[in-house]
C-alpha cells in the first residue's frame, strides 16, 4: 500500500507535495484514485463535465479478494430526558423507567421498519407493555426507496444483488459483499493512528513490522480507556 509513495521504486507515483487526491482527480491531473462511493457525487459536483468511470478495487492475483468497509450505523441512546409531550394522555405520566423502556422499544421498531426486509409487506409492531403484536401493512420498502432516490450502494444483501449491474453502483455493490470491517472504540482516533503509522513507513522512519506493532499497542491502549 505504501510502495506508490516510495522514491526509487518502479511503483512511485506520489509524494506529499502533490495536490490532494480528490481535488487532483476532478481537476484532471490525476488518472486514478481509490475511494468510497460517497465521493462520487462530490466529484460530479466539482466538475460535472469530467468523464470518468468506476471499477472494482484492484486485488492481488491468486489471493482472496477483500475490501475495507466504511459505513455509518444507527444507534439508540439508552437514556434521554423525558419531556411532557411524550405522555400518552393529558395528565398521565410515565415513570422514568417505563419512559426509557418505551422510547428505546419504539426507536428500535422504527429502525427495523427503515432497514430490514419486509417480505410480506407487513411490519410486526409490538406494544412494549402488553406484549401484543399486530401486523401493520406497509406500501413500500423504505430501504429500497432510499437507495433508489439517493443512488447509494445498499447495506442489505438482497438489495445489493439488484445493484450489481448498475454502471456506477455495480463496483461498490460487489465490493460491499467482500468488505471487511473492524470495531474501534473511537473511529476518528483509530483512523488517525492508522494514518500516523502509514506516514511513518512512507517517510522511512519505521519498517512495516515496527509500525504495525506500535499501532497495535496504541490501538489496544485506546480500546481499554
Amino acid at each position: 500500500y505504501t510502495r506508490f509513495a516510495k522514491l526509487g521504486l518502479p511503483t512511485y507515483t506520489w509524494n506529499q507535495r502533490q495536490h490532494y487526491s480528490i481535488d487532483a482527480f476532478y481537476e484532471g491531473t490525476l488518472g486514478m484514485m481509490l475511494n468510497y462511493a460517497y465521493h462520487h457525487p462530490t466529484i460530479k459536483q466539482k466538475n460535472a463535465k469530467l468523464n470518468f468511470a468506476v471499477a472494482p478495487l484492484p486485488q492481488f492475483k491468486d489471493k482472496i479478494p477483500v475490501n475495507f468497509a466504511n459505513y455509518w450505523g444507527f444507534a439508540v441512546a439508552k437514556n434521554k430526558v423525558q419531556k411532557a409531550e411524550v405522555n400518552p394522555k393529558p395528565g398521565a405520566t410515565l415513570s422514568s423507567d417505563n419512559y426509557q423502556k418505551a422510547r428505546v422499544h419504539e426507536a428500535w421498531q422504527l429502525l427495523s421498519y427503515l432497514t430490514l426486509p419486509h417480505p410480506n409487506n407487513t411490519l410486526a409492531l409490538t406494544n412494549v407493555f402488553s406484549g401484543e403484536t399486530i401486523d401493520q401493512p406497509i406500501p413500500f420498502d423504505p430501504a429500497k426507496k432510499y437507495i433508489e432516490m439517493t443512488k447509494k450502494p445498499a447495506a442489505r444483501r438482497d438489495l445489493l444483488e439488484a445493484q450489481k449491474g448498475d454502471v456506477i453502483l455495480g463496483a461498490y455493490a460487489t465490493g460491499n459483499l467482500i468488505a471487511k470491517t473492524w470495531n474501534p472504540r473511537n473511529t476518528e482516533q483509530s483512523e488517525g493512528l492508522l494514518v500516523d503509522v502509514i506516514n511513518t513507513v512512507v517517510r522511512g522512519e519505521r519498517n512495516l513490522t515496527d509500525a504495525l506493532t506500535i499501532f497495535n499497542a496504541r490501538f489496544t491502549q485506546q480500546s481499554v480507556q
